[in-house]
């Protein structure tokens, strides 16, 4: 991945994930706000604030052209990485096996991988300190995108951390050091001396042991915490199951009412359709009524002329009966 381009799913779930903290989303929108390790630093204090205390992260350059300045921004990702280094050592017991990361190459934009590899290290951190748990909640508040990225960089910085006292010698590995020899030796000889039972002494070295039941402590808590996330996953499919089921029967019911709204419409229509065909009855049968009145009234002028000329004929038949 060694481009400029960082995968999308990728940066979704880094930026979805550092929103779960308390920073200023505007400047926190996408992977290249990070390069210049001052919200890495912010993150960092939310996650150990006894560690990464506000006067170590003074170390961190704020200067007005930081986001201009390649330099100091490369500079402050090297301190936040040897601050996480000190972090895994002194507080989590662990050292981290990974090669040099090329800080320049990722300020420019041009070494994905590597700036990976640093935010495993902040995911990482987050899900090994002392407030663990409030951190993995947050990762299960995420989506099922989201989730799956920080699962996979979580697996892969708990593949690479080595607990801190697993690089002695071989003597400390199979904890058969001199001084423990030397403790079998005398306590055999000193049972064959007074032939009283005594318990059976290790072959291995208090340290040896320690680290063992440290070892054994780690353990378990990965499998307490395997067993939370596992919980957690069949929480989420419940609650995701739930989910599908309410927005099949909201679906079903918005296409029931989209159904009765396009029927409203069709009824509206056809009486619309029907207002307007009585209106053009109305104005047809009141142009006929018009067409009447004006025959009856042409009708009434012409029994008048009729009289008139009926009234005159008569005058005139009466006089000429006269003559």
């Amino acid at each position: 991945m060694k481009s400029d381009d960082c995968d999308p799913d990728y940066e979704i779930a880094i930026i979805d994930w550092l929103h779960t903290f308390e920073l200023d989303h505007e400047r926190c929108k996408s992977v290249s706000d990070l390069y210049d390790g001052c919200i890495l630093g912010m993150v960092l204090h939310q996650i150990c604030p006894y560690y990464f205390n506000e006067e170590t992260l003074q170390q961190l350059n704020r200067d007005a052209n930081l986001s201009t300045n390649l330099v100091l921004q490369a500079s402050n990702l090297r301190k936040v990485l040897r601050l996480l280094n000190g972090f895994f050592k002194s507080m989590l017991k662990k050292r981290i096996a990974m090669r040099d990361l090329n800080m320049n190459e990722i300020v420019r934009g041009e070494n994905m991988d590597d700036f990976l590899i640093l935010i495993q290290l902040v995911v990482g951190a987050a899900v090994l300190c002392e407030d663990k748990a409030t951190f993995i909640r947050n990762i299960f508040q995420l989506n099922h995108n989201s989730q799956s990225v920080l699962k996979g960089l979580i697996e892969r910085v708990l593949e690479n951390a080595e607990d801190e006292d697993a690089a002695g010698s071989l003597e400390s590995e199979v904890g058969l050091s001199e001084d423990s020899i030397e403790v079998s030796l005398d306590a055999n000889t000193a049972m064959s001396a007074d032939d009283s039972p005594r318990e059976e002494p290790s072959l291995f070295s208090p340290k040896q042991l320690r680290r063992e039941g440290d070892a054994e402590e780690e353990r378990l808590r990965l499998l307490e915490l395997l067993q939370h996330l596992q919980t957690e996953r069949q929480q989420l499919l419940s609650q995701t199951a739930q989910l599908t089921a309410a927005n099949l029967t909201l679906t079903d019911q918005l296409r029931r009412l989209q159904d009765s709204s396009q029927e409203r419409r069709a009824l509206e229509a056809c009486e619309q359709q029907k207002a307007q065909d009585f209106e053009q009855r109305v104005l047809l049968l009141q142009t006929e009524l018009e067409e009447l009145r004006r025959d009856q009234d042409l009708r009434a002028v012409q029994q008048d002329r009729v009289k008139s000329e009926l009234r005159a004929v008569t005058g005139r038949f009466e006089q000429a009966r006269e003559l």
